[in-house]
Parts: C-alpha cells; structure tokens; sequence
C-alpha cells in the first residue's frame, strides 16, 4: 500500500510537471504583436483609399500619434485613429489616398510597457479624382448695372422762338446799316452837286 501511494503521488507530480511544461509556452507568447492591416502588406488596390485598418493581438496605447502615413504623392499625414477597443484602429483620409504607392508607420505600447513598431506599404492603383471647375452662372438681372440714359435737351417753343428772334435781329441790324450807308451817299453827291453847279455860276 505504501508503494502504491508513493507510486501514484508520483504519477501526480510528473503530471503537473508535464501540464506546467505545455503552459508555460503559450503563456510566454501571449505577448502583444501586430496583427493585421487593410489593405494588406503588400496590396495592389483597384480603388481610392479613404480608410485603413490596423489591428493588434492585445490591446496597445498609442505613441505619441501612434501612426503616421506617407501618402502616393510625398506628403506626410497624422490621421487621427479611432477604435472601440484598443486593438483595431481605423485611419480616414479625405481626401483618398490615390496615385501610387503608400506607407503606414505605427508606434504603439503593449499593457506589459514594451514599444511595438512598424510599417507596411501597399499599392494604389487608382488615380486621384480630378476637380471639376464650377460652372459660372450666367449675371442676372438684378445683377446687372442699370444703365443710365441721358436724354437730349427738348426743343421748346420758346427755345425756337429765341433763335428766331436772335435771326431777326441780326437782319434787322443789316437792313438798318445799308439804309444809313445809302441816306449818306444821298447826302455826299447832293452836297458835291450843290458844290458844282455853284461853282459855274461863279465863273459865269
């Protein structure tokens, strides 16, 4: 009986042991990783990207940022990262990211305080959507600049009556100088024939 028991504790141990042996390394590994991104490492995408998922095996706390995206023409952007859970992150772009090929850096902490860091790239075929310039309306009346009409003086009776009377005058004027012109001239060979005819008489 007593090398029974023995037996069987011993049974027990080596048991445990061996149980302690296949837990001991899925605990060891259950440490935060990276776990998957969309669009993928290495992607080809067909269509405009306006939001990338990042995702972690265990929930991280971001870094500063916590990403950072190279976008197809050079320029690097700060989206901000929006998640429920603190293991998948979605990043939106606006406008999408299009043309070429784009980088995601991320740098996050794990709850046992390690820094995990990162990077992936993926493909975007799709060109970035051309800008369509707005058509300019046509002015509308209310619009437009009234124009001003400047309308010709009217001709008055009396405007036409003044000129008439200004023409009148002037002829009046004309008509008086001729008759004093030739009243003179009466006067001048009256006066040279009373001279004449005196002068004869005077010879005689």
């Amino acid at each position: 009986m007593t090398t029974s028991t023995g037996f069987r504790r011993a049974l027990l141990a080596l048991a445990a042991a061996f149980g302690a042996l296949l837990v001991a390394p899925a605990t060891a590994h259950a440490h935060t990783d990276f776990d998957y991104s969309l669009p993928a490492d290495g992607a080809s995408v067909g269509e405009p990207v306006e939001e990338i998922t990042v995702a972690f095996t265990l929930p991280v706390t971001l870094v500063g940022n916590g990403f950072a995206v190279l976008d197809p023409q050079n320029n690097e952007l700060a989206p901000v990262a929006a998640t429920d859970d603190d293991t998948v992150f979605r990043l939106r772009f606006d406008p999408p990211l299009a043309g070429g090929t784009a980088a995601v850096k991320y740098e996050v902490q794990a709850e046992d305080g390690h820094v995990l860091t990162g990077n992936f790239v993926f493909e975007v075929d799709a060109q970035p959507p051309t800008e369509v310039p707005a058509a300019t309306a046509p002015p509308t009346s209310a619009d437009t600049p009234a124009t001003t009409s400047t309308d010709a003086p009217a001709v008055t009776s009396s405007t036409t009556l003044a000129t008439t009377t200004t023409d009148s005058d002037e002829d009046d004027g004309v008509s008086a100088t001729w008759v004093l012109a030739a009243i003179a001239a009466a006067i001048a060979l009256g006066a040279a024939g009373f001279l004449l005819v005196r002068s004869r008489t005077g010879d005689a």
